[in-house]
């Protein structure tokens, strides 16, 4: 059994991420109002480095010889089981800064979902791959 958790650089990068898009937006919430951009720009900054770093703390996830298992939440734990045998595709990238950190996002295609694993370290990535390709 291979055991799995997203990695504490790679989360701080996966958050990084989330921040773009409130940056992109703020100035059109700021040029309706000054309060509404301050309301949107202190709910996007708790959300960004507070909800989620929490939130993808809470993953873990396992491979087994008949199946893929991952778990996640903070109030409600969240839990899927994909069985190895529809795992028909598998991608890995990384950008320079998740190769600073180690780390890459991890894609997993099966015949009715994707899973995406942003944040997992190179080692973890390494290892689940290697077992899910028999070797």
């Amino acid at each position: 059994m291979v055991r799995f958790t997203l990695n504490k650089k790679g989360a701080a990068v996966v958050c990084l991420w989330a921040l773009i898009p409130g940056a992109a937006a703020a100035p059109f919430i700021f040029w309706q109002s000054v309060d509404a951009g301050i309301v949107f720009a202190a709910f996007w900054l708790g959300l960004c480095l507070g909800w989620l770093p929490a939130r993808l703390q809470s993953f873990e996830g396992s491979v087994t010889l008949g199946e893929v298992r991952m778990s996640s939440g903070l109030l409600f734990k969240v839990s899927r089981r994909v069985p190895t045998r529809w795992v028909s595709a598998s991608g890995r990238f990384s950008t320079p800064l998740l190769r600073l950190c180690r780390c890459c996002v991890l894609v997993l295609s099966t015949s009715g979902s994707l899973l995406v694993l942003p944040g997992l370290s190179d080692e973890d990535a390494d290892s689940l791959l290697s077992y899910l390709q028999g070797g």
